[in-house]
């Protein structure tokens, strides 16, 4: 439990820091996806130095090993138990290295708020608001 709590430290912690870029980026997403505008999923990688961010649908999220697509059930799951509006992204994923292996994670920091406070997004959460006039106006 401690690394997940490391590691979500570190995704909040970054996402915030990177908090313009992100926001562009996911005007960015927007533009490139107008069709999965409600669909779009934040990936901070940390296989790389320095950690990037990306804006990308759910369905283009690295799967788990096998065929179950299970990205586009979790946003589902959110997007049905969250009262929240959209911060411009359904949720954030973390990718990581274990050994020589990359995995792709829940959010962290968002699977630790709902197991101990018992909600899928609380107002602290690390995000992005995005101005919809601006995503609109150009």
């Amino acid at each position: 439990m401690k690394s997940l709590q490391v590691i979500a430290g570190f995704e909040t912690s970054e996402i915030s820091g990177m908090a313009k870029d992100v926001e562009s980026r996911v005007r960015e997403a927007q533009r490139q996806f107008p069709a999965f505008k409600d669909k779009l999923v934040l990936m901070l990688d940390m296989t790389v130095y320095l950690p990037e961010v990306h804006v990308l649908p759910v369905h283009k999220l690295e799967q788990f090993p096998g065929d179950d697509p299970i990205w586009p059930e979790i946003a589902n799951e959110i997007r049905q138990r969250s009262d929240s509006p959209p911060k411009g992204y359904m949720f954030s994923v973390v990718k990581i290295h274990l050994g020589k292996s990359k995995f792709t994670l829940f959010s962290p920091s968002t699977a630790l708020r709902m197991a101990f406070v018992g909600q899928y997004f609380s107002d602290n959460e690390a995000s992005v608001d995005i101005d919809d006039s601006k995503v609109s106006g150009d």
